[in-house]
């Protein structure tokens, strides 16, 4: 540590603030958001986690704490452990597969190779046409004078949506 004067000085100590600045600017930003992950996410989880030490009655009025008494249970159960076991030759199978397929989508679409345009115009029409598809089906609904979701808004006294 040095000396400036009479006072402790730490070297560098002004550059470490200062990049902590743009984490103080985005953190009014980013609060919000984290209270709402608080509010439906760590709290129903933290409520789960502490209704699994108990026991209840069916109709939920009448709660015993019973600790790791369900975890044993489960941690002991041949069907659990079937489960993990299935759960992870599925993942084992499918991930690689699912990630090389994609890989492999993927250079398809990149790569020039003689029919590239016609792979092209196929694989993107997987993802156009539903939404085309569904475009055409509100219109449908929402038309002004034969749309059934407007004569149906319109029985119940609502104004019809323009077309």
């Amino acid at each position: 540590m040095e000396r400036i004067g009479d006072r402790p000085c730490l070297r560098g100590m002004g550059r470490n603030l200062a990049g902590l600045r743009p984490l103080l600017t985005a953190l009014p930003f980013l609060l919000p958001a984290y209270a709402i992950f608080l509010v439906f996410e760590g709290y129903p989880i933290l409520h789960a986690l502490w209704l699994s030490f108990h026991a209840e009655d069916p109709f939920g009025r009448e709660q015993r704490w019973v600790g790791l008494a369900h975890y044993t249970r489960v941690l002991s159960s041949p069907e659990f452990w079937q489960s993990v076991w299935v759960t992870a030759k599925f993942c084992l199978i499918v991930v690689p597969l699912q990630l090389t397929l994609g890989l492999l989508a993927a250079l398809l679409v990149y790569r020039p190779y003689p029919g590239v345009v016609l792979f092209r115009t196929l694989f993107f029409l997987t993802t156009a046409v539903p939404t085309a598809v569904a475009a055409v089906a509100w219109g449908w609904l929402l038309h002004p004078e034969g749309g059934w979701l407007n004569r149906a808004l319109g029985l119940l006294g609502c104004p019809p949506s323009p077309g």
